[in-house]
């Protein structure tokens, strides 16, 4: 689940916090587009973790 829901979030809520639009929100979350550098910190800062960074451990230590 995501972090989104998690926190019964709409997607309007999360753009506001995170400071974009409901759309890039939405296209993020279908993985249809990426969040720019600038707004990706923005988006690791509201999840709580970096998925890339996350991602990387875990395969390392498979």
């Amino acid at each position: 689940m995501c972090a989104r829901l998690k926190r019964k979030l709409t997607l309007k809520q999360v753009a506001a916090i995170i400071g974009v639009s409901f759309e890039s929100v939405n296209f993020w979350e279908r993985n249809l587009h990426y969040p720019t550098e600038w707004r990706r910190e923005k988006v690791v800062t509201f999840i709580g973790f970096d998925p890339e960074l996350s991602d990387h451990a875990t395969q390392q230590q498979t």
